[in-house]
């Protein structure tokens, strides 16, 4: 059971009453039981003593065997009251005696009861010839202890009520400083006043604990008076600071832009404004081409400085009363309002591509910046924030979709591209889980040796709902939520697998994939090569990646490094869509590749323009000096299979062999393909589509 207490002096009370008592029960207890023991030893003495005595006494009369003169003797004890009976005891049927000295006790003697048993040796000559023994009664003693006990409970009860008095004037001395302290700060506390003190208190650890109470009386009045000195300039500050707050929470830290925040607090406002001017007014959402790609390899301190750069242009290229915002990332939002003219969205969208148009200078660095812009107008195409800037939106990845840098103004049909790139990415992750991505193979052909070389391994996707779809249906949005790894890994281990197949049936095909750009950003896509080809046991050499140079741009360290390592695994590794880009001819000169694919744009003009034909037989010499082979895409007639290997072009790939086909399919034209003779001029032979 837990006693509680009310305030200190019941503490200290107690506390001085606990110990006290304690101590002075213990003390009582140590004289209770010494003093039992004096009694007890004291009497045991007393018979002990008269016993020796009589042994002295009585041992001539026992020898003799007097038994007048024994009795006479033992008579003698009854001077002792606490003796009750004595007796003589010899060995054998010798001289035994027993005399009652107390006969008022006879009963107890035959009971036995409350005597304690003395036993004494009577000894002539140090020879023992007989015993005394003596009962003795203990009531005598039990009187004294009694009066002891008696005695020390009164002693313990008085130094106990005494005690409680000196504790109580104890406690009151001690703790009555304390309560004027109480007192006091109970005063200073409802009064408020601290120009109040408390007395001297003496020279202990309460009096300097009120010494210590009165400076921080004397240091709180002071800093009150500080308080209040400075009260109107904390006031000011707090003030600039709610406005600071303010600002920051509807303005973005980096471009001092409106943010989402703000956007939505003038929103309404804006659509008050347009219902009552009858007035329509555009949102524009724009986001930076390529902006990941720059923040990635410079920096995000050149990403951020181009970000400001943007915003100056945006905000230069609009009127005071247009919103320009930024959402997050590369992402502004423009509110244009008084629409008084049906082309005015497209206006606001031209002036704003053309804000940016202009190469912008960032830490020294040229950088041409371009976007894509989505528009919607209210009320046609929503009213409400949500409606307008999701068809802004989808508007904003339609202009992407055509090539970037350009605007886009929402029309009903771009919701059906927004559904399916929807529908692509919540399909997609399990299309792969369910075996629905297939392959198919278009064959690489080396007509020199009339002998099928390898294949390029394609992707479809072959959709429960919307049937089979191809690449550019499902790829960019793919890129676009980051699934493409997924899909590219699910292709090459896939088309390593039945590349072994073909080897072991005999069928030495060299199969080649895409690999997208977003896997040369890191380097796992290495471990995923290096793991197909370890889980299907096909050798290296059976395997090419086909990347183009736009690969490369966005990081190219990382990149070339990552070109390095697949290049270890023994992968062949293939240019794809050489000549149409800026810098092939650099890669050639700096990367391990061993095949360049000649872009189809090239083969399409190859009979009817001499510039084509020029390039096509240039770029045939290079390969040849730097002993690369060379693939001619987009083959689709005789007359070019035969120009091509006139050139000494003896890859080609293209719809005049065979378009790409699943598998069952290609494994037939593949088993059923067989070259004609080959022609006087021994250039070219034709072939079947199989």
């Amino acid at each position: 059971m837990r006693i509680g207490f009310k305030n200190i002096k019941q503490k200290l009370l107690a506390m001085i009453m606990v110990g006290s008592l304690l101590g002075m029960l213990l003390l009582t207890l140590v004289f209770v039981i010494h003093a039992i023991s004096m009694l007890e030893e004291k009497r045991n003495h007393q018979i002990s003593t008269e016993l020796g005595i009589l042994s002295t006494n009585i041992a001539a009369s026992v020898m003799f065997q007097d038994e007048t003169s024994a009795r006479e003797l033992l008579r003698g004890m009854a001077v002792d009251e606490d003796i009750v009976q004595v007796a003589v005891d010899t060995p054998g049927d010798g001289f035994d005696l027993e005399e009652v000295l107390q006969p008022q006790f006879s009963e107890r003697i035959v009971g036995n009861e409350s005597l304690e048993l003395f036993i004494y040796p009577i000894v002539v000559d140090d020879e023992q010839i007989g015993l005394l023994k003596a009962h003795a009664d203990n009531e005598s003693l039990q009187s004294q202890i009694a009066v002891t006990l008696t005695t020390s409970v009164f002693i313990f009860l008085f130094i106990s009520a005494l005690i409680y008095l000196l504790s109580f004037r104890l406690q009151s001395f001690i703790t009555r400083p304390i309560s004027e302290l109480i007192g006091l700060s109970n005063k200073v506390t409802d009064e408020g006043d601290y120009s109040l003190r408390a007395p001297y208190l003496g020279n202990d650890e309460i009096g300097a604990l009120a010494e210590d109470f009165n400076r921080m009386l004397e240091q709180i009045e002071q800093r009150d008076l500080m308080l209040e000195k400075t009260v109107q300039q904390r006031t000011a500050e707090l003030e600039k600071l709610a406005d600071e707050f303010r600002h920051r929470a509807f303005h973005d830290v980096l471009t001092g832009l409106p943010n989402r925040a703000l956007l939505a607090e003038r929103f309404g406002s804006v659509v008050a404004h347009s219902k009552r001017t009858q007035e329509p007014f555009g949102l524009f959402l724009i986001d930076l081409d390529n902006f990941k790609n720059i923040n990635d390899t410079l920096g995000h301190e050149f990403g951020d400085e181009l970000l400001k750069l943007t915003s100056s242009r945006l905000l230069a290229a609009l009127r005071d009363e247009d919103l320009v915002c930024r959402l997050g990332g590369d992402e502004f939002l423009i509110l244009a309002e008084g629409f008084k003219e049906a082309d005015s969205a497209h206006r606001v969208a031209e002036k704003l591509l053309s804000s940016v148009s202009e190469v912008m200078m960032v830490k020294g660095k040229r950088l041409d910046v371009k976007m894509s812009i989505g528009a919607a107008i209210f009320p046609m195409h929503g009213d409400s924030l949500t409606s307008l800037k999701r068809a802004a939106d989808i508007a904003m990845y339609a202009a992407k979709e055509a090539g970037k840098n350009q605007y886009k103004i929402f029309h009903s049909d771009m919701e059906a591209t927004a559904k399916h790139r929807l529908m692509v990415q919540n399909d997609l992750r399990s299309a792969i889980k369910q075996g629905e991505l297939v392959l198919y193979y278009q064959p690489q052909v080396d007509v020199r040796k009339r002998e099928v070389y390898g294949c390029e391994v394609l992707v479809r996707w072959r959709h429960p709902k919307h049937g089979l779809l191809a690449p550019d249906l499902f790829i960019p949005h793919a890129e676009e939520s980051g699934l493409i790894p997924l899909i590219d890994y699910h292709v090459i281990e896939e088309a390593c697998r039945q590349a072994k197949a073909w080897l072991d049936e005999g069928r030495n095909l060299v199969v080649s994939v895409n690999l997208s750009g977003l896997h040369f950003r890191d380097h796992k896509v290495v471990q995923a090569l290096k793991h197909a080809l370890d889980v299907t046991q096909l050798p290296a050499e059976y395997l090419a990646v086909e990347l183009t140079e736009a690969v490369l741009i966005s990081d190219s360290d990382l990149a070339i490094q990552v070109v390095g390592e697949i290049k270890e695994l023994g992968i062949k590794i293939s240019l794809d869509d050489f000549g149409v880009g800026y810098s092939s001819l650099n890669y050639l000169r700096t990367l391990p590749f061993d095949v360049v694919k000649l872009d189809k744009s090239f083969i399409s003009g190859i009979l009817t323009s001499p510039q084509d034909q020029r390039l096509t037989e240039g770029i045939m010499n290079l390969a040849v000096s730097l002993e690369l082979d060379v693939v001619a895409e987009g083959v689709e007639n005789e007359a070019q299979v035969d120009y091509l290997q006139g050139i000494n072009c003896r890859l080609q790939q293209g719809y005049y062999f065979l378009p790409p086909r699943p598998k069952a399919e290609f494994e037939s034209w593949l088993a059923g393909w067989q070259p004609a003779e080959a022609p006087k001029r021994n250039l070219l032979f034709p072939f079947g589509r199989g």
